[in-house]
């Protein structure tokens, strides 16, 4: 919400301030639950788990490098750091971006591939749409009670976020033999 102050200054002309902080709406506060601090941020499951200890560092970055890649591949937008906006890496003409799009893409499948399809979906549910474990858990098993739904849940999400981090840990070991011996795939 933006709120501005009028103020006249003494020449007689108008000064308008603006106040940029941003607040959440009603509704939306309602809705999730916020970080304390400012900016104000959802707090997602992903968060919670870090917090709790969980997961390690490296499955948190595992899961925000996925969520970087999906956003990506599906919908064909980056958040790129003022630090490489110089760089010539993402100055593409159309067929190269949607090239780069397509290859993230791959990848993608390939880590669904090693992690399975459900593992995936929870992926999605949990990072893309930023699902609680309570809501999956209300789909997921909606026999069971609310509060033992919820644990499994963030448990079968973290043991997800680790193997997440196992695959992009030996792709990386790969990557690295791929260019020490480049004729490996001949």
């Amino acid at each position: 919400m933006l709120k501005t102050k009028k103020k006249q200054s003494t020449s007689g002309q108008i000064q308008v301030q603006a106040d940029m902080t941003t607040m959440p709406t009603p509704e939306r506060l309602r809705k999730s639950d916020f970080a304390a601090g400012h900016p104000h941020r959802v707090v997602t499951a992903l968060d919670a788990l870090l917090k709790s200890g969980d997961i390690s560092d490296q499955a948190y970055a595992a899961a925000r490098k996925w969520r970087r890649d999906y956003l990506f591949a599906r919908f064909g937008y980056q958040e790129i750091s003022s630090q490489r906006l110089g760089t010539t890496y993402y100055k593409h003409d159309e067929i190269s971006w949607r090239m780069t799009r397509a290859e993230v893409w791959r990848t993608l499948a390939e880590i669904r591939t090693a992690i399975g399809a459900e593992a995936h979906r929870r992926l999605e549910w949990g990072l893309i749409e930023e699902v609680s474990f309570t809501q999956m858990a209300a789909k997921i098993m909606p026999h069971r009670r609310v509060d033992d739904a919820r644990k499994r849940v963030s448990a079968q999400f973290a043991l997800t976020l680790s193997r997440l981090d196992e695959v992009y840990q030996e792709r990386r070991r790969q990557e690295i033999v791929k260019r020490r011996l480049p004729n490996a795939d001949a």
